[in-house]
């Protein structure tokens, strides 16, 4: 891993794509703990992290069985509460020196379902993000399975740039996996990015 070690890499984290396939694993990530993963691997110059949060229509929409339960005052509460709990996050990520870029959830209702949808995705954002620092680096590290960017990585490896993939398994797409130079499953690292609640750095 020599050569590949010393390449000028950025890594983009598409968030929401972690956080449903780790969710269903049963464990979280330690963004301290992957950067420090990330450095000791790759020659770093750059870390990008984007994830929805929550209006407060989309928070209520999501937690309908709160408002059965409980009076407004108190999931309006529940709603500040995760608001100032997510501010705090992203203000350690910031302190790691992530670039945290976040955007409201949408919260579409899907009447053949009978039930509200949250739709929010990075993709034009972190394309032009990764296309407008296309100079500076060597190397991409895209954190997503998402078959979305398959031509992003296309495109990356036209202008000979190298592309590396880390994903949750059985959650990276055929296509992103054929054109990728290079494809780690996060759920491999886990023993070493893995959050641990008594020793909380995410």
């Amino acid at each position: 891993m020599d050569d590949i070690s010393k390449k000028r890499s950025i890594v983009f984290i598409d968030y929401s794509n972690y956080h449903y396939g780790l969710q269903k694993l049963r464990w979280k990530i330690d963004f301290l703990k992957f950067k420090n993963w990330l450095y000791r691997n790759y020659n770093i110059i750059g870390l990008y992290y984007y994830e929805g949060i929550h209006s407060q229509k989309s928070y209520y929409n999501s937690h309908l069985q709160l408002l059965h339960s409980y009076s407004a005052n108190v999931v309006e509460k529940m709603f500040r509460e995760y608001k100032e709990a997510k501010n705090r996050y992203f203000k350690k990520l910031r302190s790691f020196g992530y670039r945290v870029y976040t955007k409201p959830i949408n919260s579409v209702y899907d009447e053949p379902k009978g039930e509200y949808v949250l739709k929010c995705n990075f993709d034009v954002e972190l394309t032009m993000d990764a296309l407008f620092r296309i100079n500076d680096y060597e190397q991409m590290i895209l954190c997503s399975g998402d078959g979305d960017f398959v031509r992003l990585v296309k495109y990356l490896k036209y202008m000979e740039r190298r592309v590396v993939v880390i994903g949750v398994a059985k959650r990276i797409s055929y296509q992103l996996r054929k054109h990728s130079n290079q494809v780690i499953t996060i759920n491999s690292l886990r023993n070493e990015v893995e959050y641990k609640a008594e020793n909380a750095t995410s």
